[in-house]
């Protein structure tokens, strides 16, 4: 019975070994591939991308940010527009008001700033 242990162990370290010599020169392989793989993709990616300099790349984000700022000032220009458009109207009315004039027969001169006659 001990023999037959010793056998089963013996064969045991041997499969071990086997296995852990076949594990390495697997994980060789794998790097092998791998390592080529890499160059393969760094080649096709330098025939689809070109980079630019340091100077030109902070150039552009330089504009992009002024374009940035543009579009916001322009965001905002347009939100004061709607809104004194919205108020305008009512001041008109608020004027006609305070001086008793029907806007069905005056209409508000908005160059001369003055109500007219239909």
């Amino acid at each position: 019975m001990v023999e037959e242990v010793a056998k089963v162990e013996a064969e045991i370290k041997s499969a071990t070994a086997e296995v852990v010599a076949e594990a390495k020169k697997l994980e060789g392989e794998a790097e092998t591939e791998a390592k080529k793989v890499e160059g393969e993709v760094v080649a096709k990616a330098e025939e689809v991308m070109k980079d630019i300099s340091a100077e030109e790349k902070l150039l552009l984000t330089k504009m992009e940010n002024e374009f940035l700022k543009g579009q916001m000032e322009l965001q905002r220009i347009q939100a004061n527009v709607k809104r004194i458009s919205e108020i305008y109207p009512k001041k008109v009315e608020e004027l006609a008001v305070k001086y008793a004039i029907d806007l069905k027969t005056w209409a508000f001169d908005g160059m001369e700033l003055v109500f007219r006659k239909k």
